[in-house]
């Protein structure tokens, strides 16, 4: 089945529960996919994934303001229901160990944004799992010092 579907059952479910925050944060993403006129699993992890971002700023500014506690839970309950829907993410180890097996030339680039690349290539390559840029620059930054 697929994920859009997945959806929209659990939109109705919580809608019928009365569970206002899953059946609009459902709803949101919904419209994008429909918006979009793509409802390939891979929209709507675009479309989790652009709403979680976009959370995640509000929930930094939010802090940084120092106050509406209440927002900020409203905001990181929706994360967690979005990210129920995503593939499961690459871990630091994960990434490590890839970079490991696959015996990727990370130190004999002169670049660090071409050792990079290597890696999120690889990356994606290997899996769809969906993985954090900043995490592979900070794994590809501290492999290239500890090799120096």
């Amino acid at each position: 089945m697929a994920i859009i579907d997945t959806m929209k059952q659990d939109r109705l479910r919580a809608l019928k529960r009365k569970d206002g925050v899953i059946s609009n944060i459902l709803g949101v993403v919904i419209g994008q996919v429909q918006q979009g006129n793509d409802a390939s699993d891979e929209a709507v992890f675009r479309a989790c994934q652009k709403i979680i971002k976009s959370n995640n700023e509000t929930i930094k500014a939010l802090q940084d303001a120092g106050g509406r506690d209440e927002m900020v839970t409203s905001l990181q309950n929706e994360n967690g229901i979005l990210e129920s829907f995503l593939p499961r993410s690459w871990t630091e180890d994960e990434i490590r160990n890839l970079i490991k097996v696959k015996g990727l030339d990370i130190t004999g680039v002169t670049s660090e944004g071409s050792a990079i690349g290597i890696v999120t290539k690889a990356l994606r390559e290997t899996s769809k799992a969906p993985f954090d840029g900043k995490m592979v620059r900070d794994i590809v930054s501290s492999m290239r010092r500890d090799a120096s």
